[in-house]
């Protein structure tokens, strides 16, 4: 492995009758109530506690705030490093029982714990919990139990993915272990990120737009498996029973050439490899990219010089891309971003309710992204002109 390049390795069906939404009206969600004060260049992360503020962890800039929305102040969460009280870099937050936030921090190999009143705790070594926890961590409910998503390896790791993937609930206070569902994701998939000039990053995959099932733990302990072919989402209750919601009405997205071009002038941006260091070590520098670089402006014909010849594309975009995809209301219900053009600013969500069935339909404002649910809010990230994130807050629709 090299600085350069970063490998990381890593469909299935079942029939169903199609529910049509399509007559169903889209409606718009409230304006934002209010918008911080300050830009961000990459949110990792956003954690509501029961005050109403926020935690808030930025990769690119490499801070960690608890933030004041309603009066618009900020104090950092510790500090950058590998001691006490220190994280090596800002990543996901996890809300844990008693208001308690858990962050990985994968270049020292812990958790870095946040205390209920958004000051340092302690730190844990990801070696007291099963290694599949290590990567795979998605959600804690509010029984403290932890769902992962654990690849299985190929038999040959230069072939890419095995293409199976167990979804795995463990209870930190029986250590018992639950394999409860298996996501379809692609087989033989291979990602890269290389270095290009000016310290930026481009990310590589030989499967733009494979569809990847996502699995999501609700604050009750029920999970939802939102599966992409066919489009559905399944509910597997704390017994294990499962309820299977009807087939939805998927947008059929044409990738043409604008559609290639357009995922590759995304997948190049600011940033470093994040590599692993044994605790204790100092950490990694942040000289490769300065803060707030934006990304390249290039030709078509130099996104077309940088496509991967092994590229292989399907035909139409999948019903929703697996990266922050797909979130759990406060209410329960699941919130699916469906794809859409790349010309197209407004981002729209299939909501379904506990029966799998989609029940409503949300717009977003222009260039936003649902980052969190709080309570009774949702957290939104706008992108302006100079690709500098504005973290929202607007009410939680009724």
């Amino acid at each position: 492995m090299t600085r350069s390049h970063l490998w990381c390795v890593g469909v299935c069906a079942s029939f169903a009758v199609t529910l049509n939404v399509a007559a169903q009206p889209t409606r718009a969600v409230a304006p934002p109530s209010v918008e911080f004060r300050e830009p961000f260049t990459r949110i990792s992360s956003v954690r509501e506690l029961r005050d109403g503020r926020i935690i808030v962890a930025d990769s690119r800039e490499n801070t960690l705030q608890l933030i004041d929305l309603a009066r618009g102040v900020a104090r950092p969460i510790g500090r950058q490093g590998a001691g006490p009280a220190e994280w090596s870099m800002p990543s996901t937050l996890f809300a844990l029982p008693g208001d308690t936030t858990w962050m990985i921090d994968p270049s020292t190999d812990r958790y870095f714990v946040i205390l209920p009143d958004g000051t340092p705790g302690r730190t844990i070594p990801f070696n007291q919990f099963p290694a599949f926890l290590t990567d795979g961590l998605t959600g804690v409910d509010r029984s403290g139990r932890m769902l992962t998503i654990n690849e299985r390896r190929n038999a040959n790791p230069e072939a890419g993915t095995s293409g199976v993937v167990d979804v795995m609930r463990y209870d930190r206070r029986t250590k018992r272990v639950d394999t409860v569902a298996n996501l379809a994701w692609p087989k033989d998939e291979m990602s890269v990120a290389r270095s290009l000039p000016n310290g930026m990053l481009q990310m590589s995959t030989n499967l733009p737009f494979a569809a990847h099932d996502i699995a999501l733990l609700a604050n009750d302990g029920r999970i939802a498996v939102v599966r992409a072919a066919p489009y559905r989402v399944e509910w597997i209750a704390t017994s294990g029973v499962v309820t299977r919601g009807p087939v939805a009405s998927a947008p059929r997205i044409k990738i043409t050439d604008a559609e290639r071009q357009a995922f590759i002038r995304s997948q190049i941006r600011p940033g470093r490899i994040i590599t692993s260091a044994p605790v204790g070590a100092p950490p990694p520098s942040t000289t490769a990219a300065a803060p707030r670089a934006r990304a390249q402006t290039l030709s078509n014909s130099e996104l077309d010089a940088l496509m991967n010849p092994d590229m292989k594309w399907p035909a139409e975009k999948p019903p929703f891309l697996h990266q922050n995809g797909a979130h759990i209301a406060p209410d329960g219900r699941v919130w699916v971003q469906r794809t859409r053009a790349h010309n197209d600013s407004i981002p729209v969500y299939d909501i379904f309710d506990a029966g799998g069935r989609v029940v409503e339909r949300r717009s977003l404002p222009k260039r936003t992204r649902l980052v969190a649910f709080g309570a009774k809010s949702i957290y939104l990230a706008r992108t302006d002109d100079d690709d500098l994130l504005w973290l929202q807050r607007i009410p939680y629709p009724q």
